[in-house]
């Protein structure tokens, strides 16, 4: 759809289109109206949120402008959220009315010209003020498709957080976007807290809901005018959240993200995702001064994603470098991250010894690194189908735990004694309490483990190996560890000289655990065959000792070389 089809804007940087929705053409077709505005002038409008959806755009709407009446491609999630805005009167949704006639509409598929990449390079950054200027914003849940969670809050992400009113609408029913929050609060903290025995409906957790939670905050933040949220911080936050095209991933939220990320992110349709995602990567660590998206970069995250346009879409595999992740993935996550939300604060710094000097060029990146090990063996007795066995603190599951990690191996030994050993083993487990709220101490990890696992044959095997729990040791203790499926996702592993750790998934004898600079955990890093000291990054590394500021100068390798490698 060329841009014949629209009036052309004049400052594409300071205009927009507002569509006009008017009654059927007389074959039955949508039709509609689309008058140009300077975004400072523009009348009261709505402005609508709607899942475009993977398919091809194969239908019509009838569109007047000051080229004469064209045809436009829409989609057909669109299409039924127009088709249902023409059954709603003054009386059944008169948020979207003024002296009883209908608002415009601001409509991103339809308001932009969506083959033309100038003008969508120019429109984005005006995100920010179109939603933030409309009388109100819809979100449209349609009903013609099951749709997920995932779908359905990226959209309302932009409207919710420029601090207007905001409305879900599906077909004759809507709900404001205050109360989906009451709604969920309700739901989270009831989950949580646990008060009395729950019959269980439908397997889900409260990572799904992670992305209202994330909206309520930068709610706040936008509301108290503190700093903005960082683009990577949103990103990996609403990870359960996907655009359809993998450069809207980032380009979505441009408009709430912290202003200077936002002037800095040029829009480039012209550029594949992989492109536009190294360029994030860069950008972050030059305004953030870290490299803690190393961590995200685990084998399994290098899947797929959706390039393209929105008449022919592509889903093909993702060809970026391993440094950088790869947002429009459904299987990026970070495993050590926590699990409240609060994007000024940090809990791990394993490299603060490690100078932070990256260097970028072409599909390289060059860190300054030391290394700690390199893996030995690797367990493979958790795959995802035993995930409710971690419920069960008698499960042969931790067993195997136990007989893995708890094995002395020879001298040199790691561990001082057989108490060490199993103090480490239960740091490593838990990983720390990292997913609990508020995290605790990690000196009061294995008494608040011990607590929780008392009396069961886990507790036995613990027992066994002369582990006493400290009577000082402080926390919750039956509903601690509530969430330790997270090891499934996870690998098992022991080090040439003993130590024991959990690598993402994807890990193999002979890759190498690296506290590098401006990372905040270890990185598994796999050698690679282009020439020494270059490497693939697999992603984060639990490693107990190695994990908090100080530990690396106290442990045996604080005399270790801090080298220059290549990450490729």
């Amino acid at each position: 759809m060329g841009s014949s089809h629209y009036y052309c804007l004049r400052e594409p940087a300071h205009e927009i289109r507002l569509l006009d929705l008017l009654p059927a053409t007389a074959s039955g077709d949508l039709n509609g109206r689309v008058r140009r505005f300077s975004i400072g002038s523009a009348p009261a409008f709505v402005s609508v949120s709607h899942v475009w959806g993977d398919k091809k755009a194969d239908r019509a709407m009838s569109l007047e402008s000051g080229c004469g009446v064209k045809n436009l491609q829409i989609s057909l999630n669109l299409e039924s959220f127009l088709v249902n805005m023409l059954c709603h009167t003054p009386e059944t949704l008169p948020q979207i009315w003024e002296v009883n006639e209908r608002l415009p509409m601001w409509i991103d598929m339809i308001c932009i010209d969506q083959l033309d990449n100038n003008e969508k390079a120019l429109q984005i950054p005006l995100m920010r003020d179109i939603y933030s200027k409309a009388s109100i914003c819809v979100d449209s849940v349609h009903t013609a498709r099951k749709m997920g969670s995932h779908s359905i809050l990226w959209d309302g992400m932009r409207f919710d957080a420029c601090l207007v009113t905001a409305i879900f609408l599906c077909g004759s029913d809507s709900i404001s976007m205050d109360d989906v929050f009451r709604g969920f609060d309700m739901a989270v903290n009831s989950l949580l807290a646990r008060p009395r025995p729950m019959k269980k409906l439908k397997r889900g957790n409260t990572g799904e809901v992670r992305p209202v939670r994330v909206l309520r905050e930068l709610r706040q933040a936008l509301e108290t005018d503190q700093n903005q949220f960082g683009l990577f911080w949103l990103m990996e936050h609403l990870r359960f959240t996907r655009a359809t095209f993998a450069h809207d991933q980032i380009y979505s939220l441009l408009g709430v993200c912290n202003r200077q990320e936002a002037a800095a992110t040029s829009v480039r349709y012209d550029l594949e995702p992989e492109e536009v995602y190294k360029r994030s990567a860069i950008l972050h660590a030059n305004i953030h001064g870290n490299l803690d998206f190393l961590g995200l970069c685990a084998p399994e995250q290098r899947d797929t994603l959706c390039s393209g346009s929105p008449g022919a879409p592509v889903l093909r595999t993702f060809a970026g470098p391993s440094w950088v992740p790869n947002w429009h993935s459904p299987k990026l996550r970070r495993c050590l991250g926590l699990s409240h939300i609060d994007h000024e604060e940090s809990f791990f710094n394993a490299s603060e010894a490690v100078p932070f000097s990256p260097s970028f060029e072409g599909e390289q990146l060059t860190v300054s690194g030391a290394m700690i090990d390199k893996i030995s063996s690797i367990a493979d007795f958790c795959p995802r189908d035993r995930a409710l066995e971690f419920s069960d603190t008698n499960s042969d599951l931790y067993q195997q735990y136990l007989d893995f990690w708890m094995t002395p191996v020879d001298e040199p030994e790691p561990y001082s004694d057989a108490v060490n050993r199993a103090e480490s083993f239960i740091r490593t487990l838990s990983l720390v309490g990292i997913y609990l709220e508020p995290v605790p101490s990690p000196d009061d990890i294995p008494t608040i483990f011990y607590n929780w696992c008392s009396g069961s044959a886990l507790c036995k095997r613990l027992e066994a190996y002369g582990f006493k729990p400290k009577s000082s040791g402080t926390g919750p203790e039956h509903k601690a560890f509530i969430r330790m499926k997270r090891l499934v996702s996870w690998d098992p592993f022991i080090t040439f000289k003993g130590y024991m750790g959990l690598g993402r998934e994807g890990a193999a004898i002979g890759d190498e655990i690296w506290l590098i600079g401006g990372c905040s955990t270890p990185v598994l890093l796999s050698p690679s065959t282009g020439g020494p000291l270059r490497y693939e990054v697999k992603g984060e590394v639990f490693l107990d000792g190695f994990m908090f500021k100080g530990q690396f100068a106290e442990s045996i390798h604080q005399d270790s070389k801090i080298e220059q490698i290549v990450l490729v």
